[in-house]
């Protein structure tokens, strides 16, 4: 029955990263995850850099950037063809996926009320102070260098490899990790491992990203819906400033 039927699109998804490119880019993910930030951080004490914390975050994206640019820069090419073929698929691709993770943060935020813990996320209050002192320079950053970043990694190496194996474990596995991203900092300092239920609050944009990746066949996808929702919410928070 229906033996005939074509197979839907985002079930054929195809990776286009090479393995070596993979492999590459799964070896520096620890780098740019937990190291990078440190190791920019002795370098300028050492040279004697005064820095604030607004120029260590531009400082680290645009490093992970030009490190993740030279090692997938042939990937981002092919994935560009892809893009210009499928153009208006892929921007309507993009606003639906915008406006369901808009639906989902609420349903995440209704679910958050009863645990105390919505509003508390002190990922988004350190943007918000380094707003104040750059807005220009960080929307930079937060706006084109870190989703061009995180989506490689993220949605390229880890969601684009899982994914050839088993859908399910390459959305759990790359939402976990990619909210484990953000929160993992705010952890350490004073050990609050509850902290980690923050991971809760990116499993609407993890989800959608991934979800743009699959649909449309091409990075440059997640990395446009990445654009839009972190320009709108930097903007948000700059009001809220």
């Amino acid at each position: 029955m229906n033996e005939n039927r074509p197979e839907r699109p985002y079930l054929q998804f195809q990776n286009q990263m090479s393995r070596l490119e993979t492999v590459l880019l799964l070896l520096y993910l620890p780098i740019h995850a937990f190291l990078m930030p440190t190791i920019l951080g002795f370098v300028f004490q050492k040279a004697g850099i005064t820095y604030s914390m607004m120029q260590l975050n531009v400082c680290y994206y645009a490093l992970s950037t030009v490190i993740v640019f030279l090692l997938s820069h042939r990937f981002l090419r092919r994935s560009f063809d892809v893009l210009c073929d499928r153009l208006w698929g892929v921007l309507f691709t993009v606003v639906i996926a915008y406006f369901l993770q808009q639906a989902l943060m609420y349903l995440v935020a209704i679910i958050e009320l009863p645990l105390g813990i919505n509003g508390d996320n002190q990922n988004n209050e350190a943007v918000q102070d380094m707003l104040q002192y750059g807005f220009g320079t960080m929307f930079g950053t937060v706006v084109f260098l870190a989703p061009i970043t995180e989506e490689v990694l993220f949605r390229g190496a880890i969601f684009g490899t899982l994914r050839k194996r088993n859908r399910l474990a390459a959305y759990a596995v790359t939402i976990l990790l990619f909210g484990l991203l953000h929160v993992w900092q705010f952890v350490t300092p004073g050990n609050d491992w509850k902290y980690l239920i923050h991971i809760i609050d990116y499993i609407p944009a993890t989800w959608a990203l991934c979800w743009v990746y699959e649909r449309t066949g091409t990075i440059w996808g997640p990395i446009a819906l990445h654009m839009l929702v972190n320009a709108i919410s930097v903007t948000a928070l700059r009001s809220l400033a």
